[in-house]
């Protein structure tokens, strides 16, 4: 069984990823603000870019995705767009796992899948309204290809970071517990959650209360 695309493919699929990469950008760049959800994963990168975690931390969302754009935030790069072009890349890369993985599955079927990663309108506007699922699709395409190839180290790294991303990424290795040997992939990812709870409790945060939930209702000034 094919391990990837069609080697005779490659070609193809990378005009495809510049292609999806295009069509995300001119999205984002007709869309003039972030989501709601997108201003507070804005808001949470600026403040980790301040270097206050603590602050960061306090709303209910995982850190990576903001971890991610903070990078850029803090050398100077406008957040809205350090999102939109993170976005736009991370949704245009996830063409190439999800070739592989249709490949796997159905020999042939790596250039189809990949132009509908690269046009399905629910693909495409997370990037431009900076929400999660561009970097989570991606991610989760990662763990489900080592999964089907049976490599469960990397299938609980790539679930460790999914649930650094969305809270559900956690489940990933259920997908394949039945499986020989896959009760590896369920230590780094249990690694992770203890990690993150203890990283919050390094910074005195808990479960998220009804009145701090209040205070936060326009948490940065983007626009």
């Amino acid at each position: 069984m094919n391990q990837g695309p069609n080697p005779l493919h490659r070609r193809s699929l990378l005009w495809l990823t510049v292609a999806a990469m295009v069509w995300r950008w001119m999205l984002a760049a007709r869309t003039p603000v972030p989501s709601v959800d997108g201003v507070t994963y804005l808001w949470m990168a600026q403040r980790l870019a301040a270097g206050d975690a603590g602050a960061a931390l306090s709303e209910p969302f995982s850190p990576l995705w903001p971890a991610l754009m903070a990078i850029p935030i803090h050398f100077g790069v406008d957040a809205v767009l350090a999102g939109k072009v993170l976005g736009c890349l991370f949704g245009a890369l996830t063409l190439w796992p999800v070739a592989a993985i249709a490949e796997r599955l159905r020999p042939g079927a790596g250039l189809l899948a990949a132009g509908f990663c690269a046009t399905a309108r629910s693909l495409c506007l997370p990037a431009a309204e900076v929400y999660t699922e561009p970097l989570f699709a991606l991610v989760l395409a990662l763990g489900v290809l080592a999964g089907l190839r049976g490599r469960w180290w990397s299938l609980g790294i790539w679930s460790a970071l999914a649930f650094l991303i969305r809270a559900e990424g956690v489940l990933l290795p259920l997908a394949f517990v039945t499986a020989r040997g896959a009760y590896r992939a369920l230590l780094p990812c249990g690694a992770a959650v203890c990690l993150f709870g203890a990283w919050r409790w390094s910074l005195e945060l808990g479960f998220r209360s009804e009145e701090h939930t209040s205070e936060l209702q326009s948490p940065c000034n983007l626009v």
